[in-house]
Order: structure tokens, then C-alpha cells, then sequence
């Protein structure tokens, strides 16, 4: 991270000046094996306190697996301090208000790392849970080791301002990372305590290109391009690439460059499974004290070779007591020409047939920035059988072709839907405390206006409401937990009411538990 590598060159600046006494005082705030936590539960309630102190110490056990010389605990007084407010403003670079602050001080008053937490996070403000507490728990142990934030989602320096969708994980290379850091961090403090020059160099890592702009292709044709790396400082440079996609596939590299020393780096673009506009950026990390992060753009297009356009509606295909007919076109890129030899359907009672002459029609391709032409394709006829039960369904169907190679088989998926559809089917809080918080569903049927007439829960503590989510054919059902439900778990019911004749009353199930 810019943070530890700014302390580790303000050592050094201090023993160049002949100020031991200085540097060493820096230097022990380097990090150590021994990770220690001030956990301030000012304005936490009896019941936050215990959940996120036994989630707080999953977060230790998660660094200890990886890293097992780890000495982490709570203390009055720590080099790391997280504590809790209500809610945070928003950042410069964010939307929505913030979900947590950092804060680093060289001063020895200060903790090292101080972090503040917002209870409420994201724009619908929702309570942070299990997830948030473990994984900024885990970001704020690994900001003190030195690790910079991370771009990936699941990575173990990923964070975000809104709730987190799943656990981020701790890999071997952020492990050997933070012993590393360590190291480097112990043979300063025994350099200085010795009143011995560490001598610590800085490395100057310069890229060429700063922006890959490689020629449009066809998708699962040939894309490289190319990544000079060169240092041209006085230290050792030590760096990793980090894609923000899985479509960049680096070749190996040398990770440690000497000074004046320059690598040259093949990367291969994955445009079988990547296609239309590619905005994406493959991030560099490195020792540079002043670039320790570097952001390469990558702008192209790869060009699918094929698409489904929908004809007779987008999305969800909704059928009723005679059944439904659903009429989709293959369109074809300019470049290929594939016959289609056998065509099957499966996950519903359904036939589907392929017109053997040639569709043509004037299509627009927003994907690729096209506007309106003629396009050919082949035009497919989906005839779902009537009395399918009440709900969605998911219909595959899957199409055998001549292609040689890549596009031997192709599948095109969609769903079908009987009535007024709840999705998800329940509204599922998890782990709560007693503290409000809200969780909804959305009742759709596209194409078929209908009604919510009102709502009704069959639960104390969970209120009902209905929000107005796409004209006539959408709603947002709305449970809100009041926080004064007894420990453990609980099941409830929201009754929806409409004016469709076979629908009169939906009933959506609400659980979760309180802890």
C-alpha cells in the first residue's frame, strides 16, 4: 500500500538526517506479528456487541489460517481501532454515503490504522451484517500489514460502500505479502536499532502502453497485445498485474525487476467467452513509493458471432391458459455463416421449430455501438404447452450447427411465466439484531397489467407495504423488521392482494433470525 511503503521511506528519510531516535519511533510502527485491536462498542447495542465480536473473531481466524505466526487481539489500546457511528457522509469518489473510513497517522498518540464503520451502509442505508463486520474487519487487519485495497470482488483487500454480496478470501500471494512486509519491517527496526543505514532505494516502474486500444476482432479470434515494464529507480522493483476481469490472460513474468532492468510482458484477450464493447483495466501494483498503483485501460470491441433477439417480447415469456408462442431470431455476425441441423427445447412442456429460409430484418446492435440494418439470422418458433403451473420456469433451447469448431452447439435461455411471479419467492433477512431493518421482493408479470389492491402481515414485528416498481406489471413488496422480535428464529407471511380473479391473495414467506 501507498501508506506502509510512505512510512518505510520516511524511516529512511530520518536516518539520512542522523535523527536514530526519529526513525526508530517510526519504525516501530511498522508492522509486526503482533496485531493488536482497539474494538470501541460506543453506541452499539447488547445484542450488536456479541454478534459482531463473534463475527470480528471469524475475521481473526480467516488471517491465522493463512498467515499462522499471526498474534491477533483485542486490547484497550491497539494499533488498529474500529469503531461505529450511525452513518457516514459520502466520499469524494462515491455516490451513496460511505460504509467505512480508514485513517493512518504516524503520530504515537494515534492508533496506526483507524477505522470507522457506519452501522448503515449503501444508498438504501441497510444494517451492516455478518458479511460487512468480517470482511472490513479482515480489510482493516490487512491495511495495517501493508496490503493496498484490492479492485476484485471475493479478493481479501476488496471493500465496497455498499453491503457485501459474499465473503472475501485470503490467497497465498496476500499471505506471503504480508509476511513480507513484515520482513522488511523487522530488518528496518534492527538496521535502525543498530544505528546501521537500511539503505532502502526507491524503484520508478514506468509502463509503455499506458492504454491498450488493440484493432475490433471477431469473437473466439486472436487478440494480444503486449506490456513493457521497466524500472528506473535506484531500488529493486517489485510488482504484480491484477485484471479487473478474467478476460485478460497474462503470460509469466518476472516480478522483480533490478534497476534499469525492462520486461516485456504477453497478454492474450479471451474473446471466446468476452464479446462486445471491452472497457475494462488491468491494475499494476507495485513498490514505486509515488505510482504504487497503476491503471491500464483496455478499449475494444469483439464481435459476436452470433445473438438472440427476442420477437415476440424481451426477457420473460408470459403464457397463459391456451399457452404461449414465442418467436426468437438467430442473427448472425457479417463474418459467419452456420446452418443450423437440429433444434430442441427443454425445461417446459414445449415444440420448437427453425424456419429453414433465411430471416432478414433491419436490427440495431447497441452492444457494439451499431445502429439500424439489415441483419440475416434464423427465425425460431417456441410453442409452449398451456396449464403450466403458477410460477417461472426456466426454458432452454439448445441448437446443433455445422460450425466446425466454437459454435458446434448454442444455447438461449429464458423464462416462462404463469400468473403473478414473486422474485425471489421469499424474503429471507438472515442474521439480525434488534435493530430495524428491511428486506423486499418484487411481484412482476411483464406485458399483463394488474392491481395490488393492499398488504397484510400475519407478523408482529414485520410491517407490509407495496412501492410502485415498473408501471402496472411490477411491485415492490416491502417487509420491514421492527427489531422487537424475540431471540431466535422466526417465519412469517405477507398476504398480497390483487384484482387478478386467479390471483385474488399471493402469499410470500418472511423468516430470518435474531441473535
Amino acid at each position: 500500500s501507498h501508506e506502509f511503503q510512505s512510512m518505510v521511506y520516511a524511516v529512511q528519510a530520518e536516518v539520512e538526517l542522523g535523527n536514530w531516535a526519529e526513525a526508530m519511533r517510526l519504525a516501530n510502527r511498522l508492522p509486526t506479528l503482533e496485531v493488536t485491536i482497539e474494538w470501541d462498542e460506543k453506541g452499539l447495542t447488547e445484542n450488536q456487541r456479541l454478534f459482531f465480536a463473534e463475527t470480528r473473531d471469524i475475521a481473526f481466524k480467516v488471517w491465522k489460517v493463512g498467515v499462522p505466526t499471526l498474534d491477533i487481539k483485542t486490547v484497550p489500546k491497539g494499533k488498529i481501532k474500529i469503531g461505529f457511528v450511525p452513518t457516514l457522509p459520502a466520499n469524494t469518489d462515491t455516490v451513496g454515503p460511505a460504509g467505512a473510513v480508514y485513517m493512518t497517522s504516524p503520530d504515537d498518540s494515534d492508533p496506526v490504522i483507524e477505522a470507522v464503520w457506519a452501522l448503515k451502509r449503501g444508498v438504501q442505508l441497510r444494517p451492516i451484517d455478518k458479511n460487512e463486520i468480517r470482511n472490513e474487519t479482515i480489510f482493516a487487519i490487512g491495511t495495517y500489514l501493508g496490503l493496498a485495497r484490492q479492485v476484485r470482488p471475493g479478493n481479501l483487500m476488496f471493500r465496497t460502500e455498499e453491503n457485501y454480496a459474499s465473503d472475501n478470501a485470503l490467497s497465498m500471494g496476500d499471505a506471503r505479502l504480508a509476511l513480507k512486509n513484515i520482513a522488511i519491517s523487522d530488518q528496518i527496526r534492527k538496521d535502525v536499532a543498530a544505528k546501521k543505514n537500511p539503505g532502502i532505494a526507491a524503484p520508478q516502474i514506468v509502463v509503455d502502453p499506458v492504454k491498450f486500444t488493440p484493432a475490433p476482432v471477431g469473437q473466439a479470434e486472436e487478440m494480444s497485445i503486449s506490456l513493457q515494464v521497466t524500472n528506473q529507480g535506484k531500488g529493486t522493483l517489485d510488482y504484480r498485474l491484477v485484471p479487473d476481469c478474467g478476460c485478460f490472460i497474462v503470460g509469466a513474468y518476472k516480478q522483480q525487476l533490478a534497476p534499469g532492468e525492462t520486461n516485456v510482458i504477453s497478454i492474450a484477450i479471451n474473446t471466446l467467452e468476452f464479446t462486445g464493447k471491452l472497457n475494462k483495466a488491468l491494475f499494476i501494483y507495485s513498490n514505486d513509493p509515488y505510482y504504487p498503483i497503476k491503471r491500464i485501460p483496455l478499449e475494444t470491441i469483439v464481435r459476436p458471432a452470433y445473438r438472440f433477439v427476442n420477437l415476440t417480447q424481451e426477457g420473460t415469456l408470459i403464457v397463459d391458459k391456451s399457452g404461449g408462442k414465442f418467436e426468437t431470431v438467430l442473427v448472425l455476425d457479417e463474418s459467419k455463416s452456420f446452418k443450423i441441423k437440429k433444434a430442441t427445447v427443454s425445461g417446459v412442456s414445449a415444440v420448437v421449430e427453425v424456419d429453414e429460409e433465411m430471416w432478414e430484418g433491419m436490427l440495431d446492435y447497441p452492444e457494439i455501438g451499431e445502429g439500424p440494418k439489415k441483419r440475416k439470422g434464423y427465425l425460431i418458433r417456441t410453442l409452449v404447452a398451456p396449464n403450466l403451473p403458477p410460477g417461472r420456469l426456466s426454458m432452454q433451447i439448445e441448437l446443433q450447427t455445422d460450425d466446425g469448431k466454437w459454435f458446434k452447439t448454442i444455447y438461449h435461455n429464458t423464462y416462462v411465466q404463469q400468473g403473478i411471479v414473486s422474485v425471489p419467492l421469499s424474503i429471507y433477512f438472515g442474521s439480525l439484531s434488534q435493530q430495524p431493518a428491511r428486506g423486499s421482493v418484487v411481484l412482476t408479470r411483464p406485458g399483463r397489467p394488474y392491481k395490488v389492491l393492499k398488504v397484510e402481515s400475519d407478523t408482529e414485528f414485520i410491517t407490509a407495504s407495496v412501492e410502485p416498481y415498473h408501471p402496472d406489471t411490477e411491485y415492490k413488496i416491502v417487509a420491514t423488521f421492527t427489531g422487537k422480535a424475540p431471540l431466535g428464529r422466526f417465519s412469517g407471511k405477507i398476504k398480497v392482494y390483487t384484482d387478478d380473479p386467479d390471483q385474488k391473495v399471493i402469499e410470500i414467506v418472511v423468516e430470518g433470525t435474531v441473535k
